[in-house]
């Protein structure tokens, strides 16, 4: 009798050894995919269809088109490079949309 209760005691323990032991590699293989998964960085090619132009170079206006930034505009973006090392806030620029818009767009679709 009294080795029967050693036995199921050494069961019982060998059993939650087993489970901790899973648990915790389990984790630890979590961990480091997904540290490898996030500290990664991967540059791909993404083909960009050409867009037709519906007219020629020589009947388009380029009078009204500023091809440099103003004084403020590069202070600007200078103070925003400067304030983190990842994370770079903008006003969405002419033709790109706010924030707000693109979840609604990104809803609706």
């Amino acid at each position: 009798m009294f080795k029967k209760n050693i036995l199921t005691a050494v069961g019982i323990i060998l059993s939650f050894a087993i489970a901790a032991g899973g648990w915790v590699v389990t984790s630890s293989l979590i961990d480091r995919e997904s540290y490898r998964l996030l500290s990664g960085t991967t540059s791909f090619l993404v083909d960009i269809p050409t867009i037709e132009l519906s007219h020629s170079d020589e009947e388009m206006n380029y009078q009204n088109i500023s091809l440099s930034l103003t004084d403020e505009e590069m202070i600007s973006v200078l103070q925003n490079w400067e304030l983190t090392d990842s994370i770079r806030l903008h006003e969405p620029a002419p033709g790109q949309i706010d924030m707000e818009t693109a979840i609604m767009t990104g809803q609706e679709g």
